[in-house]
């Protein structure tokens, strides 16, 4: 399908603005709209110019995260998919950088093995960079856990993975998140509503009345609604 003029210069000046801002995220929705209005080539030229563009260098990972998700979501290619990811896994040095590679390949590539093998990898790299900050290890601790509890569904892990942080967790914040993620990631409601509700009386204790209510309003629809 040939788009009509009027479109395609609407496109064409969005792409130019999502460039110029470096916003990968709408670069590879403006893809998909053209997409889905019938021009798949000029689609994939758009990602693929896109994903040539980028150096091989860390800053390059959240970009190439988003147009590797584009390959396959979009046009179901995986093999286009997973060269894009083999890029990242070979730039990536954080918890954050293998956490978000290990969640999209078993998200858009559902490739379990591979999956399994970039979560133990993620495991490894939280513990050895957590001794320099407690709260960075609690939060790859939990964050790990919720990853693996919803991608590969392996509890056991998981639960280990969820006491390690709930042994480490101090701020209202990281209980909260540890709550939410035991309750609606794991699925154990009595333990989540535990960790939730030591969280609740520290907020109370500390926090601003805005974060009070929020906390509140959460903890109530997730355990009375």
């Amino acid at each position: 399908m040939v788009l009509n003029e009027n479109k395609k210069t609407e496109f064409v000046n969005q792409l130019n603005e999502a460039r110029e801002d470096k916003d990968y995220t709408w670069v590879v929705e403006i893809a998909a709209e053209i997409a889905d209005a019938g021009d798949n080539d000029w689609a994939k030229i758009i990602l693929k110019e896109t994903e040539d563009a980028l150096p091989l260098h860390s800053s390059s990972i959240n970009p190439l995260l988003e147009l590797g998700a584009g390959a396959c979501n979009i046009f179901d290619n995986k093999e286009w998919g997973k060269s894009i990811y083999e890029k990242v896994e070979f730039e990536a040095y954080d918890v954050d950088h293998y956490l978000d590679l290990s969640i999209g390949v078993a998200k858009n590539l559902n490739d379990k093995e591979w999956a399994r093998k970039l979560f133990e990898e993620t495991e490894e790299i939280t513990n050895s960079q957590g001794s320099n900050n407690a709260d960075d290890y609690c939060y790859g601790l939990y964050s790990l856990a919720n990853g693996i509890c919803e991608h590969l569904k392996d509890k056991d892990w998981a639960i280990r993975l969820y006491q390690s942080a709930e042994n480490r967790a101090e701020s209202y914040l990281d209980l909260q998140r540890l709550g939410r993620g035991l309750s609606l990631k794991l699925g154990d409601m009595d333990w989540g509503k535990k960790v939730f509700s030591k969280g609740l009386e520290l907020v109370r204790n500390e926090g601003e009345d805005y974060e009070i209510e929020n906390y509140e309003k959460e903890f109530d629809k997730i355990f009375n609604s």
